[in-house]
């Protein structure tokens, strides 16, 4: 019972400083519109375009 209190403080602790961190960064993303995101560049089935320019692959549909 006593590790559950402590884990319910540290998260509670932590909360503020992650939402002082977050809200300009949500408030770039809103502004813009859209999230921008980095993939691996020419690997195929990680990030590579396709025929028609659209980028692929696994680290791209993470994003």
């Amino acid at each position: 019972m006593n590790n559950r209190k402590i884990r319910i403080a540290m998260l509670a602790s932590h909360s503020p400083a992650t939402m002082a961190v977050a809200g300009p960064t949500l408030d770039k993303v809103k502004a813009r519109g859209h999230v921008v995101c980095g993939a691996s560049q020419g690997t195929v089935g990680l990030g590579a375009p396709d025929d028609k320019g659209y980028w692929r692959g696994f680290d791209v549909a993470v994003a």
